[in-house]
């Protein structure tokens, strides 16, 4: 695909582990990285798995969707996103991440098209969208993070926030209010 393979770059090794996980199974994916490991070590180079929090992540969506965990949800994210890959594939290390075919052509999709999209959706199923936004994801992205226990380096790391004011998105109720004074 073009892509540089030393050093090997997280967005690289995403995509390669995605790439495997269309023929192999999860742990040979897991060995199929482990050579990477080698090769950067074979030429004095830093471990490019060791401590890397995006490729993990991607490591365990795909875990989750080759079978390996007991959750499946037809609205997983992760899941989602495979069935998206399965048809828009794009080249472009740099293009965007979410993508579709229209007149034989791939586009990408913007926030505007997404929301409106989501909001047809909630007004099929009869929710009120009146205070729905695409702020509405990072928020609950955010909290959600939050209620997980994931770090403020891990939360600022997801939602590409240079500051800590992802803080002033997270919601909580007054339980959480409650254990946090505890």
């Amino acid at each position: 695909f073009g892509y540089p393979a030393i050093p090997a770059s997280t967005q690289t090794l995403c995509r390669y582990a995605a790439f495997l996980s269309k023929s192999l199974k999860f742990n040979s994916i897991k060995q199929y990285l482990n050579i990477v490991r080698i090769l950067h070590a074979e030429w004095n180079l830093p471990n490019p798995l060791s401590n890397n929090f995006i490729l993990n992540c991607t490591l365990q969506g795909i875990r989750r969707h080759l079978g390996d965990a007991t959750i499946r949800h037809p609205l997983c994210p992760v899941q989602a996103l495979f069935n998206a890959a399965q048809h828009v594939i794009t080249s472009d290390i740099n293009g965007p991440a979410f993508v579709y075919r229209h007149n034989g052509q791939i586009r990408p999709l913007t926030s505007e098209q997404f929301i409106d999209r989501v909001k047809e959706c909630l007004r099929l199923a009869g929710i009120d969208t009146s205070d729905i936004a695409s702020h509405s994801f990072r928020r609950g992205g955010a909290t959600f993070c939050f209620k997980i226990g994931l770090s403020p380096d891990a939360i600022k790391l997801l939602g590409d926030w240079r500051s800590h004011c992802y803080q002033n998105y997270i919601s909580n109720d007054v339980t959480t209010r409650y254990t946090i004074i505890q």
